[in-house]
Order: C-alpha cells, then sequence, then structure tokens
C-alpha cells in the first residue's frame, strides 16, 4: 500500500514538475499582476494631479486617489521614481496625438506651425497635470532635470522622424535632421512651458510666429547643404 501511494506521488510530481506554473500564485502571474497594478496606478494618479493642481502633496494625492500612501512608496520607491513614471506616461500620450496630427499635415511648410500648434494645444489641455508635474519634479530632487531632459530627447526623436519624412532635401539619418529635431523639440518646450504659464497670445498666433521665425533658418540650412562652396 506505502509503495502504491509512493509511486502515484512520484508520478504526480513529475507531471507537476514538467508543466510550468501557471495558476494565480506563479511568478510570472505575480509579476504581470503587480505590473498591472502599477499601470492602473499611474494612470488613475495622473489624474487624481491634474484634478488637485500643483500644489498636491504626496499626501493629497494618495487620498485623492483612494490608496495608502505606503502603496505609492511601494510601487515607485519614492518621490522621484513617481514623478519619474507619471511623466513617462505623460509625454507618451503627448506625443502619440504629436504624431498623429504632424504626421498628416499637408504640405512641408505646414508641419512647422502645425507642430507647434499641436504641442501648444496639449500643454493648454492638460494644463493642470502639466503644471502639477513640473511642481512634483520640483520637490523630487535633481533628478527630474534628467526626467525632463529625457522626454525633450523623445520629443526631439519624434520631430527628426518628422524632418525625414517631410522635407526631401533633409536625407533620412543625415546630422541635418537630428540636429533640427532636437532644436525645434527644445525651443517648443521651453516657449510652450513659458506660454501655459502666463498665455500672452491666443495659441494659434505664438505657433505661427514661431514657424516664420524658423522656416527661414530652416531653408536656409538647406539651401546651404546644397549650394558648393
Amino acid at each position: 500500500m506505502v509503495a502504491a501511494l509512493t509511486v502515484v506521488w512520484q508520478a504526480r510530481s513529475m507531471i507537476q514538475g514538467s508543466v510550468p506554473s501557471t495558476g494565480e500564485g506563479s511568478p510570472r502571474n505575480r509579476a504581470r499582476a503587480r505590473s498591472d497594478r502599477r499601470d492602473a496606478l499611474v494612470q488613475r494618479a495622473l489624474t487624481t494631479l491634474g484634478e488637485l493642481g500643483e500644489t498636491a502633496t504626496m499626501e493629497d494625492l494618495a487620498t485623492g486617489m483612494g490608496v495608502n500612501k505606503a502603496a505609492l512608496y511601494r510601487y515607485f520607491g519614492n518621490r522621484a521614481g513617481l514623478h519619474r513614471a507619471l511623466i513617462g506616461r505623460w509625454v507618451s500620450r503627448a506625443l502619440s496625438d504629436f504624431r498623429a496630427v504632424v504626421f498628416a499635415a499637408p504640405p512641408a511648410a505646414e508641419t512647422i506651425e502645425r507642430g507647434f500648434l499641436t504641442y501648444l494645444g496639449v500643454l493648454e489641455r492638460e494644463r493642470s497635470t502639466y503644471l502639477a508635474l513640473a511642481q512634483l519634479g520640483h520637490v523630487s530632487g535633481p533628478g527630474a532635470d534628467e526626467h525632463l531632459a529625457r522626454y525633450i530627447a523623445a520629443a526631439g526623436d519624434v520631430v527628426t522622424e518628422v524632418m525625414y519624412a517631410r522635407f526631401p532635401g533633409i536625407p533620412a539619418g543625415s546630422e541635418l535632421g537630428r540636429t533640427w529635431g532636437q532644436a525645434l523639440a527644445g525651443m517648443s518646450h521651453h516657449v510652450a512651458d513659458r506660454w501655459v504659464r502666463t498665455p500672452w497670445a491666443p495659441k494659434e498666433h505664438v505657433a505661427r510666429s514661431l514657424a516664420r521665425l524658423v522656416l527661414p533658418a530652416l531653408e536656409d540650412s538647406l539651401h546651404d547643404r546644397t549650394t558648393p562652396p
């Protein structure tokens, strides 16, 4: 009897050992559940931050989200970790909007003005969230500047794609396209950051003025590139 039970137990162990554990308690499922929970917290935190505004503290944010503050630290480590996750999600969403609009712009020259206008529109629509993110970054310490620099560089990469696609005089992969992409992204961000805090004119006027400032310089750089010395 004991021998028979031993054989059954060994057979069951072999079968179970040959099949990866996929139950709710498996490491893979636990990791996926944690990732899903973290994503949900990021989305809820962005929404709550937009509702509370730039004066929100970590305590305010946790209360508004209906979670314990300890949960935020458990999933994000510290204030800087939370800021990095939030700005990453916000940037991804903003660049998605930017890409959809700019790549659909008709003439190449119009792409520049459309790009400025789209970015100003994103900040105008999400003004409260953007300002709250900026404030959260300010109190998160030196690392926030790195998050912002990474964000502007990512925006520059998208603008660079636009330069390659929309301006025939800029060869794909060229340093000229990368330089203009990063320059336009930096200009867009710094002008829009000032404008969203103190709008001095309608966004359409600001976008048109910036495009008129940039286009002659862009045309000159393209002309210099194609004109022999």
